[in-house]
């Protein structure tokens, strides 16, 4: 019986410890995401992108648009890859006039820990009217101040997400590209912490049910 409790201790550890992980990176200004110009619709390793009817999907890289993203990256510390500066539609970017809408699904559910937008500026209709990013029709945002390439990391979190919908305010002045989406997933060591612990608790009840 000693050793049934034994393993059942060291199981729930297994299963505790198994609960942290790692950020993933879906960045879209990588140059895997090049090929999605001119779609309707673009898969990248179970994240598909789809533009909104009548639409098609841009990745704009010109060298402006790279080096823009370049140095909003460096200035922000965001890392992104800028081969070109993020997904957009039609004209380049997500635009609020055109009420365009590009929706992002994943192959199974994701946490979404972080979203970020690059050419969000503020004061594009005038002072105080600032480019306007929404999310799901619900969640709404804008720099109100000036940010480099018009970066915005913009906090934006949600677990169990199986697609995604992206839109701009309609006005004659809201447009962005979409830049990066970052998820949480398991750490591979966390995966084996966690099949352990189910093995432990299956031996451990085989121990007791024996001793019984």
């Amino acid at each position: 019986m000693k050793n049934g409790i034994t393993l059942i201790t060291k199981a729930v550890a297994c299963l505790l410890f198994s609960l942290s992980a790692q950020a993933a990176f879906i960045d879209f200004t990588s140059i895997e995401w090049a090929a999605a110009n001119g779609q309707s619709n673009y898969s990248v390793g179970g994240v598909t992108l789809e533009a909104s009817f009548g639409s098609t999907l841009t990745f704009n890289g010109s060298n402006s648009e790279r080096g823009g993203c370049s140095t909003a990256s460096g200035i922000h510390s965001a890392n992104l890859a800028c081969f070109g500066d993020g997904i957009g539609l039609n004209n380049d970017e997500i635009t609020g006039n055109q009420r365009q809408s590009l929706t992002v699904s994943f192959a199974s559910p994701v946490d979404i820990i972080e979203i970020e937008f690059l050419d969000l500026f503020p004061n594009e209709g005038g002072q105080g009217n600032h480019e306007v990013a929404i999310i799901d029709g619900a969640h709404v945002f804008s720099n109100t101040s000036f940010s480099t390439g018009g970066y915005l990391a913009t906090g934006y979190s949600a677990n169990g997400v199986s697609s995604i919908q992206f839109t701009a305010q309609n006005d004659n002045w809201s447009d962005y590209a979409l830049a990066r989406i970052i998820t949480s997933v398991p750490e591979p060591s966390s995966i084996a912490l966690l099949t352990l612990g189910f093995i432990g608790l299956i031996a451990a009840r085989r121990i007791s049910g024996s001793q019984l």
